[in-house]
């Protein structure tokens, strides 16, 4: 399991806009979150990133796991695409990959002394 939600609840100046929501997601499952305007989606997802206070209920999320998501109404000072946006902020991520890619091409090709320094970098 990578995120529990159970009992959400939420409410706006005396109007209930989710009132027991409850479901979970494993590791490699796929959801969306459809519905009209208005029907509370994007109460749902701060609810579950901690950017809103629930009225009721809890949010269980897997150890060293985070969550976020892009919110419909961002303003960015920027003349970057959202995929641009997106990669830039797992850019460092991406750089580790390369990184590693890299020393691995170098061990394959490397034996004696040279490994072993590839090894204990």
């Amino acid at each position: 399991m990578i995120l529990n939600a159970a009992h959400l609840k939420k409410s706006f100046v005396g109007e209930t806009v989710i009132d027991d929501a409850s479901f979970f997601l494993n590791e490699h499952d796929k959801a969306a979150i459809v519905g009209p305007n208005g029907a509370g989606k994007s109460t749902l997802l701060n609810l579950l990133t901690g950017e809103l206070p629930r009225d009721e209920g809890e949010v269980t999320l897997k150890k060293d796991c985070s969550l976020g998501y892009l919110h419909q109404d961002n303003t960015l000072d920027s003349e970057l695409t959202i995929e641009e946006e997106l990669t830039k902020v797992i850019q460092p991520i991406l750089d580790l990959e390369a990184e590693l890619s890299l020393m691995q091409r170098e061990m394959k090709h490397a034996e004696g002394a040279a490994l072993e320094k590839l090894l204990a970098a």
